[in-house]
C-alpha cells in the first residue's frame, strides 16, 4: 500500500507537469470525476475536479477512462499511466477518445479496485476490456469489444462483483465475455454478452460464484458454452434472461454442487442445454424454455420443475439417489420433454398437480407418486426401477388418476420376474369419457387398493361381452371401488359372468361395485333391462380369484305355472333356487305401467254412468185420470205406462282400489293401484217414437291413478293423471230393452319411480288411450216392483305411451297395450215411486248385481332395450255389487251410485278390486 505521502508526492509531480492555458482553444474538452481522492483515504470524495484538455496537457488529453484516485487518464497497457493499483477507482465515460482503445487492466496482486464504464462509453481493447484481481468490482454500462486471444470482456479473480448492464462482445479464442475465476463472487448480466471465438464462454464462473442473468448471453464459436461453471455455482436465469450456445452447451458445469434456476431461455447448440458433470446438483425450473438435454452427474441431484416452463429434450439425472419434483404443470408443458431418467440409484419422482401423458418417458424411477390432482395418461407402458433395484412403486393419492384408455398398457418392473407395487387411493381410469371397449391395464406385480377407484367401460350383455380389464399378475389387497360404464350394452343373462378383473396371485383385495342402486344389499349396475352385480370367482371356477359381473339372482319360490304365449312353447315354471335373470329396478314398473293405464282407461256400465232412467210399474206411479192427486188411487201400470228420462246434466265420482297378482309376469311383479275419476256429461233426446227413445250425450273426465309395484327386483310407484272426453248413445225401448254405446279418448301424463333405487325413472311421460263399449240388456218384470235384468257388455281398450330412455339410459317402449273384456251380468231390481208432501213424484230403484268377466286378449307387453316383459292377469273374474237411484221432485234431481267387489276366479282372492261410484243428475 502507498502511504498518504506517496500519494501526495505523485499528485505534486503531476501538477508540476501541467501547463495550464486559459485560452478559449484549451476549453474544448473536459473530464468530470466523481470518486475517491486517494487509495489511502478511500472515503474522501473528489467532486467537481475538471481537467481541461489541450496540447498543453498531454497526459490527460482526449481521456475517456480516468483514474479517479490519482486524477489521471489511462493511456496505455497495464504498465502505462493511469492503470489502477490496489484500491483505486476507474471511471470511463463517453468523452473522447470514444471508442477507447485501452482496457482497464490491473497489475497482478492489486486488489479492491472499482471500475465503472458509463453509458455510451466504448472500449475497443486489443486485450481484455476490464481485467482485475481479487475483491474487485466492475460495472459496464457501455460497450466493451475485444478481438484477441484471451481478450476477456470483464474479468476478476477472488470475490468481488462483475455487472454488465451494457454490451460485451469478444471474438478471440478463449475470450470469455464475463470471467471470474477466484470464486465466491457475483456476476450479474442485464445487458448483452456475445462471444464468437473458439472455446470462448459467454460467462465463466469459478467455484461458488453467484451468477444472475436477466439479459442475453450468447456463444457462437466452436466449444463456446453460454455459461461455464467450475463448481458450487448458483446460476439464476430470470424471466428475461437468454443463454444460448450455437455449437456447444448452454450451461456447462465442470464440477459439482450447482444450483441452476431458470425462468428464461437456455439453449444448447450441441443438443445439450444444461450439463452438470458432478453430483449433488439442484435444477429449478419455473418458466421459460430449455431447448436441449439436461444432464447431471453421479450423486444426489434434485429437479424442481414448478408452474411453467418447457424442457425440449431429455433429462438425465444419472447415478445417485435423485429426486424430481414436478408441480402445477400441464400436459402441454411436459409434452416436449421426451425423457426423464432417474439413473441408477433409489430415485423418487413426485408429480403434484401435474397432467402428463406417455409414461414411457419416465425411466429408472424406484418411486413415482401422483399427488394433488395429478393425472398420468398411459400412452405407452410405465417401467419402474432400474437394472440394479429391478423394480419400483407407483402411488396414486386420493385426488389423482392414471388414465389407461384407448389401448393395452402395462406397469412393469425393469427386470422381468420381479413385481412392481401399485397403491391406488385415487382413480385408475380405463374409460376417460370415451367409448372404446377392450382396453387393458396390466400390473406386473401387486396391487393395493387404498379406497381408490377403478373405472372401466363394458358393453353389458352376456358372458362374451366386450369389456375393459384390469390384470394383476401378482397379489391384490386393500379395498377398491369399481365404476362400470355401460357402453351401448342392452343387457343379457350371464352364466359365468363378464370378467373385468384378473388376479393371478393371492386375491385378497376387496373390489366393490359403484352401483346405480343396491339389490339385496349389493351394489348393482344397470345395462338395458338387466342389472349386474360383482362377484369374486367364476360359477364353474369359484376359487380363481377373478372378478365377474353377473346378471342373475336365485329364485326364492316357484312361479305359478305360466300360460303359453300364442305361438310359443309352453313355458316352464322356475324351481326354487334356480338362477333367474336379474332385472333392473325399473322393469317391474315398466311392465305394470300399461296395466295401470288400462285400468284408468276403462268404461263404466250404463247404471254406473247415469243411474236408472227407465221407470215402469211401481216405479212410475201416476194418479188416475180425473182423480184427486191427494189421497187418490193411482193409475194402473198399463195406464201409467213407461217413463224414460232424457235431457239431463250429470256428474259422478268414482274410486277404485285394485290389487293384482298376475297370472303371468316376466318380472314376477304384483301391483296395487288406486283410481279416482270425475266424469260429467250432458244428455239430450235425439229420437223418440212409440218404441222408445234414443238419447245421446257428451262427456268429459279427469282420472288420477297411483300404482305401487312389488317385485323381487324392486318396488316402484307410478303416478298418472288423465284428461279426456267421450260420447254416448243409448236406446231405451218401451219394452225394457236397452242398448248403450260409449266411446272416449284420454291423454295421460305419468311419473315413474323406483322405490328400491330411490329416484325417478322418468317424469312427464305422455300417453294416450281410447275405449269403446257396447252394452245391452232387458228388464224383465217379476211383479209390480221386482224385476231381473240380464245384460252383456263388451269393452275394448287401447293405451299407448311415448317411448323414452330411462335414468339408466335403457330404451322403454310399448309393444302391446290393449284389452278386450266381456261381461255377463244379472241384476235383481226393485223400484218404487210415490208422491211427496209437495205433490211431486219421488222414485227409488235399487238393485243387486252379479257379473262374470272374461279377458280375450293376451295382456300387455313392454320392451326394455330389446327385452320383452309381459303382464297377463287371470282371464276369468267374477263380482257382485249393490246400487241404486233416488229421484225426487218429478225427476228434477237424481242421486245414484253403486258399490262392487270383483275377484279372480282362477286364484280366488289373489287379485281383486273394490269399486264405488256416486253420481248426481239434474233434469233440464
Amino acid at each position: 500500500m502507498h502511504s498518504p505521502r506517496d500519494v501526495r508526492s505523485r499528485w505534486s509531480f503531476r501538477m508540476a507537469s501541467w501547463k495550464y492555458d486559459r485560452t478559449p482553444a484549451n476549453h474544448m474538452k473536459s473530464v468530470t470525476v466523481q470518486g475517491v481522492l486517494s487509495r489511502a483515504f478511500p472515503s474522501l470524495a473528489l467532486a467537481g475536479l475538471t481537467a481541461l484538455a489541450g496540447t498543453a496537457f498531454p497526459d490527460i488529453a482526449e481521456a475517456a477512462c480516468f483514474n479517479v484516485t490519482r486524477a489521471i487518464a489511462i493511456t496505455g497497457s497495464s504498465t502505462a499511466e493511469g492503470q489502477p493499483d490496489e484500491g483505486e477507482t476507474i471511471t470511463c465515460d463517453a468523452t473522447a477518445p470514444n471508442p477507447f482503445t485501452y482496457g482497464v487492466i490491473a497489475t497482478t496482486g492489486q486488489d479492491y479496485i472499482t471500475v465503472t464504464i458509463g453509458a455510451g462509453a466504448i472500449i475497443n481493447a486489443l486485450g481484455s476490456g476490464v481485467l482485475l484481481d481479487d475483491y474487485a468490482n466492475a460495472v459496464n454500462n457501455g460497450t466493451i469489444t475485444t478481438t484477441s486471444l484471451n481478450g476477456f470482456g470483464m474479468s476478476k479473480q477472488y470475490m468481488g462483483e462483475l455487472t454488465n448492464n451494457g454490451t460485451i462482445e469478444t471474438s478471440g479464442q478463449t475470450a470469455h465475455g464475463m470471467r471470474s475465476l477466484g470464486g465466491f463472487g457475483f456476476l450479474t448480466n442485464t445487458g448483452t454478452v456475445s462471444v464468437s471465438g473458439l472455446n470462448a464462454y459467454g460467462v465463466l464462473a469459478g467455484v461458488n460464484e453467484t451468477v444472475v442473468n436477466s439479459g442475453t448471453i450468447s456463444a457462437t464459436g466452436d466449444g463456446g458454452n453460454g455459461v461455464y461453471m467450475l463448481g458450487g455455482t448458483v446460476l439464476t436465469n430470470t424471466e428475461t434472461g437468454v443463454i444460448t450456445s450455437t455449437l456447444a452447451t448452454g450451461v456447462l458445469g465442470a464440477g459439482s454442487r450447482y444450483t441452476v434456476s431458470n425462468a428464461g431461455i437456455i439453449t444448447g447448440g450441441n443438443g445439450t442445454a444444461i450439463s452438470l458433470a458432478g453430483g449433488v446438483n439442484t435444477i429449478n425450473v419455473t418458466g421459460g424454455t430449455i431447448t436441449g438435454d439436461v444432464l447431471t452427474g453421479a450423486g444426489v441431484d434434485t429437479l424442481n420443475w414448478t408452474g411453467a416452463g418447457t424442457i425440449a429434450g431429455e433429462i438425465h439425472l444419472n447415478d445417485g439417489d435423485d429426486v424430481a419434483n414436478l408441480t402445477n404443470l400441464t400436459k402441454t408443458t411436459v409434452q416436449p420433454t421426451t425423457l426423464l431418467d432417474g439413473g441408477l440409484g433409489t430415485d423418487a419422482l413426485t408429480l403434484t398437480n401435474v397432467q402428463t401423458a406417455q409414461p414411457e418417458r419416465f425411466i429408472n424411477w424406484e418411486s413415482i407418486s401422483l399427488l394433488s390432482g395429478s393425472q398420468l395418461t398411459m400412452g405407452g407402458d410405465l417401467t419402474l426401477g432400474d437394472s440394479a433395484t429391478e423394480t419400483g412403486t407407483l402411488t396414486i393419492d386420493s385426488t389423482s388418476s392414471v388414465v389407461a384408455s384407448g389401448g393395452s398398457y402395462a406397469i412393469s418392473p425393469s427386470v422381468a420376474g420381479t413385481a412392481v407395487g401399485v397403491t391406488n387411493a385415487g382413480l385408475i381410469d380405463l374409460d376417460a369419457g370415451g367409448t372404446s371397449v377392450g382396453d387393458r391395464l396390466t400390473i406386473n406385480g401387486n396391487y393395493i387398493g387404498s379406497d381408490g377407484e377403478l373405472r372401466l367401460n363394458t358393453t353389458l350383455g352376456n358372458d362374451s361381452s366386450a369389456t375393459d380389464m384390469l390384470v394383476v399378475t401378482g397379489d391384490t389387497a386393500g379395498s377398491t371401488l369399481v365404476d362400470v360404464v355401460n357402453v351401448n350394452g342392452t343387457g343379457a343373462v350371464t352364466t359365468e359372468g363378464i370378467r373385468i378383473i384378473s388376479v393371478d396371485g393371492a386375491s385378497d383385495g376387496s373390489f366393490t361395485l359403484l352401483g346405480d342402486y343396491e339389490f339385496e344389499g349389493d351394489p348393482a349396475v344397470v345395462g338395458g333391462a338387466y342389472a349386474y352385480r360383482l362377484y369374486k370367482g367364476g360359477v364353474s371356477t369359484p376359487n380363481d380369484g377373478d372378478w365377474y359381473l353377473r346378471s342373475t339372482v336365485s329364485a326364492v319360490e316357484p312361479e305359478p305355472e305360466p300360460e303359453p304365449e300364442p305361438g310359443n312353447p309352453e313355458p316352464e315354471p322356475e324351481e326354487p333356487g334356480e338362477e333367474l335373470p336379474l332385472y333392473q329396478p325399473g322393469v317391474p314398473v315398466y311392465e305394470a305401467y300399461p296395466q295401470l293405464l288400462l285400468g284408468l282407461n276403462g268404461l263404466p256400465t250404463l247404471q254406473q254412468r247415469v243411474g236408472n232412467r227407465y221407470w215402469s210399474h211401481a216405479g212410475n206411479v201416476m194418479v188416475a185420470e180425473g182423480a184427486d192427486p191427494v189421497g187418490s188411487p193411482y193409475a194402473s201400470p198399463q195406464e201409467a205406462g213407461v217413463l224414460i228420462e232424457n235431457n239431463g246434466i250429470w256428474g259422478r265420482v268414482e274410486g277404485v282400489h285394485t290389487s293384482m297378482a298376475p297370472r303371468f309376469s316376466t318380472s314376477r311383479t304384483d301391483y296395487d293401484f288406486n283410481t279416482f275419476r270425475m266424469q260429467a256429461g250432458l244428455d239430450g233426446l235425439f229420437v223418440e217414437n212409440e218404441n222408445g227413445k234414443l238419447i245421446g250425450g257428451l262427456t268429459v273426465h279427469y282420472v288420477h291413478g297411483k300404482a305401487r309395484t312389488r317385485s323381487i327386483y324392486g318396488d316402484g310407484e307410478i303416478s298418472t293423471d288423465g284428461y279426456g272426453f267421450g260420447g254416448t248413445l243409448t236406446w231405451y225401448g218401451e219394452n225394457g230393452f236397452y242398448l248403450d254405446g260409449q266411446a272416449q279418448a284420454t291423454w295421460y301424463d305419468s311419473d315413474l319411480e323406483s322405490t328400491l333405487a330411490g329416484f325417478d325413472l322418468t317424469s312427464g311421460n305422455n300417453g294416450f288411450g281410447y275405449a269403446l263399449s257396447l252394452e245391452s240388456g232387458k228388464r224383465i218384470m217379476l211383479n209390480e216392483q221386482w224385476s231381473v235384468t240380464p245384460q252383456a257388455q263388451l269393452v275394448y281398450s287401447n293405451v299407448d305411451f311415448d317411448s323414452f330412455n330411462d335414468v339408466f339410459d335403457a330404451e322403454v317402449s310399448l309393444n302391446r297395450g290393449d284389452s278386450l273384456q266381456g261381461r255377463l251380468g244379472l241384476s235383481l231390481d226393485r223400484q218404487n215411486s210415490w208422491y211427496n208432501d209437495r205433490g211431486l213424484i219421488d222414485r227409488t230403484y235399487v238393485y243387486g248385481i252379479a257379473n262374470l268377466y272374461y279377458e280375450f286378449l293376451d295382456g300387455t307387453k313392454v320392451d326394455v332395450s330389446g327385452a320383452s316383459f309381459t303382464s297377463r292377469n287371470d282371464r276369468f273374474w267374477g263380482g257382485i255389487g249393490l246400487g241404486g237411484s233416488y229421484n225426487w221432485n218429478n225427476d228434477k234431481y237424481s242421486l245414484y251410485g253403486e258399490g262392487s267387489i270383483n275377484t279372480s276366479l282362477a286364484n280366488f282372492g289373489d287379485s281383486y278390486a273394490y269399486k264405488g261410484t256416486v253420481g248426481f243428475r239434474v233434469k233440464w
